[in-house]
Formats: structure tokens, C-alpha cells, sequence
């Protein structure tokens, strides 16, 4: 069910909540669970009830320091036709790391042999673009 929950979380720990800060903070994800727990009046084994954990997959793949990435129509047209075979059962999230040079890769679906073939499949996909197009320097790289 739709929710209109507004959080984002990564299995490192970090949680966000964008409404109260843009970082990961525990305390303050602590603080939101006990309130949630006061206001519906339940124990967090009933509110967490309901939560399926799905498979998850992710992989980072390596791109030169120096390379300016973005998704490319080809890659944006792979994505939709997986989100369109996942519907509401997954997600899909691709983007450069923010600390590594790299190309993060996340997949989450209901199956777990359907979580990795999207992953092959994109990874794939990725690591054939980059190496098929010269990558392009920033200003300050040269």
C-alpha cells in the first residue's frame, strides 16, 4: 500500500529522512520510530509486520577517475522496458558514486533469479557503453 512515505536508507545504515536532514543519523531514526510506536499505540514487532524484505543485488562498476558519466537514451530505454516488466515488484537505481570512481547498480525485485538477471543485464550494458565510447575529461582533469 501507498504510504507517501518520504525515507531513504541503504543497507550500510544510513537512513534519511529529507523532511529533517539530508544525512544519515541514527539518533534522529531512533527518535522517528519511537514516535511512530507512540502514535499508532504498537509494539514495533506489529508495525513491522507487514515489511517484506525483497532480494536485492547491487554491483559498481569501474569507470577512470577523469570520466564524466551519464545514462544515455540506449541505457534509459533498458531501464524502462525492466521497470515496466517490474511494475510496483522492484525498483531499479543506477548513478555514479558520490565517493569512488564508479558506476553504482542496484536491483530489487520479488525474485531472486529475476533480481540477477536484470543486474547481468544491466552491468552488461554499462560496461560495454563505456568501453565502446571514449570518455569525456572534465575542465579541471584536462
Amino acid at each position: 500500500a501507498d504510504r507517501n512515505w518520504h525515507i531513504g536508507g541503504e543497507p550500510s545504515g544510513h537512513i534519511i529522512y529529507p523532511e529533517h536532514s539530508q544525512t544519515g543519523d541514527g539518533l534522529l531514526s531512533g527518535l522517528l520510530v519511537m514516535s511512530i510506536m507512540q502514535q499508532q499505540q504498537a509494539p514495533l514487532a506489529d508495525l513491522l509486520a507487514p515489511f517484506q524484505k525483497w532480494p536485492q543485488a547491487q554491483c559498481n562498476i569501474t569507470r577512470p577517475y577523469d570520466m564524466v558519466w551519464s545514462t544515455s537514451s540506449a541505457l534509459q530505454q533498458k531501464m524502462d522496458r525492466w521497470h515496466t516488466h517490474l511494475g510496483d515488484s522492484g525498483r531499479i537505481l543506477i548513478r555514479p558514486s558520490g565517493t569512488e570512481p564508479c558506476i553504482r547498480v542496484m536491483v530489487e525485485a520479488q525474485d531472486e533469479a529475476m533480481t540477477q538477471t536484470i543486474l547481468t543485464d544491466l552491468q552488461q550494458h554499462i560496461t560495454e557503453e563505456m568501453a565502446s565510447h571514449p570518455h569525456t575529461t572534465t575542465p579541471e582533469s584536462g
